[in-house]
């Protein structure tokens, strides 16, 4: 489902797709180009278009870790899981032995400062797609996995750190997901990832009042993160039917192409599954 966009941002995007289409033709060998093509169709909601981009810039460019890792973000965002796995592990592969790059950001944050990385990109939508499979333990490995880089930052050690919680509580190791949330500094300052952060006080402290219904849970991207984590919460500490009622709200109620909503989806099917097994 493509998002719904205000005029004036619509415009905006298209403007920078049609820069984008601009750049790339006649340079075809100029693999960022395809990066950014891809990228642009993406950000207005033109997942399979960019998918085809991507696949046939691989074609010419058939070892780029970058479009892998790219082809791999949107075949999550189009629910083809397995297909994320395979792109963004080969990618990992292809980028192990390379310098790690700051990705730059084609919706630059408030801030103008770029938070993430080829390889923090790499292993985080690897872990991403591991974990929506329910493969919790080499998700885990792959969130950590994303932090082993001289440039990781706050932002990404509070998103891992959200991911990675949630993957020890539901392998069964509460112990485990306390020391990690302990080993985490107090009140991070972070450029972007404002809502990881307050989930990871959220597993440090616990809400207000424990068991709080969370009464709004938004609908951009952020708000879905955290209302996915809070559903964690709430699972982890026994309010299954809680949990679930919020899985179900998120499902409803915020944007389709955020992980949080996707994971959503990803737990509700299981459950599903699980009340249909004989």
């Amino acid at each position: 489902m493509r998002p719904v966009l205000d005029a004036e941002t619509r415009e905006r995007l298209e403007l920078d797709l049609h820069i984008a289409r601009e750049a790339l033709h006649g340079n075809e060998s100029d693999e960022m180009s395809w990066v950014w093509y891809g990228r642009r169709q993406a950000y207005l909601g033109r997942y399979r278009d960019a998918v085809d981009t991507f696949s046939t810039a691989l074609e010419r460019h058939p070892n780029s870790a970058r479009l892998l890792r790219h082809r791999g973000h949107r075949w999550i965002t189009l629910r083809k899981f397995e297909r994320a796995v395979a792109d963004l592990a080969r990618a990992a592969e292809l980028a192990r032995d390379e310098p790690d790059r700051v990705e730059p950001d084609g919706a630059p944050n408030a801030a103008g400062i770029p938070i993430s990385s080829t390889w923090s990109n790499i292993q985080y939508h690897l872990g991403l797609a591991h974990y929506l499979l329910g493969d919790f333990e080499t998700s885990h490995d792959a969130f950590r996995d994303s932090l082993a880089t001289p440039l990781s930052n706050a932002d990404k050690v509070v998103s891992a750190g959200h991911w990675s919680w949630q993957c020890l509580q539901r392998l069964g190791r509460p112990d485990d997901a306390r020391r990690l949330i302990e080993s985490i500094p107090v009140n991070l300052v972070v450029v972007e990832n404002h809502s990881y952060r307050d989930l990871i006080e959220l597993y440090r402290s616990g809400p207000p009042a424990a068991g709080a219904h969370l009464d709004d849970v938004g609908v951009d991207p952020s708000a879905a993160s955290y209302a996915y984590g809070y559903a964690g919460w709430l699972r982890a500490h026994g309010h299954v039917d809680d949990a679930e009622d919020l899985l179900r709200r998120i499902a409803d109620e915020t944007s389709w192409a955020a992980f949080g909503h996707i994971a959503a989806e990803a737990d509700l099917a299981v459950l599903a599954n699980s009340a249909t097994s004989p």
